[in-house]
């Protein structure tokens, strides 16, 4: 398994090849742990895409280690984002708690004790950015469920750099502020229900079910 680093090399006698979309990044606040193990539930352990997640929300009852707590509900490999480490395929990487994650120009990821960003650290804006500043359009971002505009400037950078931008449909959120603000901004290229979410990005990495 190779790291998700530059633009995939072109292959002979293809002369128009489709954006092969392999990083996906995720952000909330208020109720996007469970509409993160939703999300992540049907996906499959060999999934095509690293996925990276910024959600700025107190643990919820009872979760004690948020990486367990997720883990327990996907098949992929999840641990927390580290300094200097390559996102990988198949792989779900978790913002430390009160630490901003963002990407490097090399697609590394990195962590930031910078200032709250809409209320928010971490938040969702830098690594949404951050992520279209490296990997372009072959990033796909989703909103869930949270409170004020959290994610709004970085969805605005994704779209902007031909990425696909999806939100979670505001009447499943348990607080539809976010997806509801993406909505109004104009940049969302779906807007679905939590079980569909899946499959619509099965569809968008290419997934090939079995």
């Amino acid at each position: 398994m190779i790291a998700l680093q530059g633009a995939p090399p072109l292959r002979p006698g293809r002369f128009h090849m489709p954006v092969h979309r392999d990083v996906i990044v995720i952000g909330g606040a208020t109720g996007s742990v469970g509409a993160l193990c939703r999300l992540l539930s049907p996906l499959p352990a060999d999934f095509p895409a690293a996925l990276l997640a910024a959600l700025d929300t107190e643990p919820e009852d009872g979760i004690r280690d948020l990486v367990a707590h997720v883990a327990s509900h996907t098949r992929l490999q999840v641990s927390y984002a580290a300094e200097g480490e390559d996102p990988m395929p198949g792989h779900l990487y978790l913002a430390r708690s009160d630490v901003h994650l963002a990407l490097s120009l090399n697609g590394k990821m990195t962590l930031r004790n910078g200032p709250r960003i809409t209320d928010a650290r971490p938040a969702a804006d830098p690594l949404f950015e951050t992520a279209a500043e490296a990997f372009g359009p072959r990033v796909i971002c989703i909103v869930l469920s949270g409170e004020d505009h959290n994610g709004m400037d970085g969805m605005k950078a994704v779209h902007a750099a031909r990425g696909i931008c999806i939100a979670q449909s505001p009447s499943d959120a348990i607080v539809p502020t976010m997806p509801m603000n993406a909505l109004l901004d104009e940049h969302i290229d779906h807007c679905v229900l939590l079980d569909a979410m899946p499959k619509l990005l099965m569809s968008l990495v290419g997934h090939a079910s079995h």
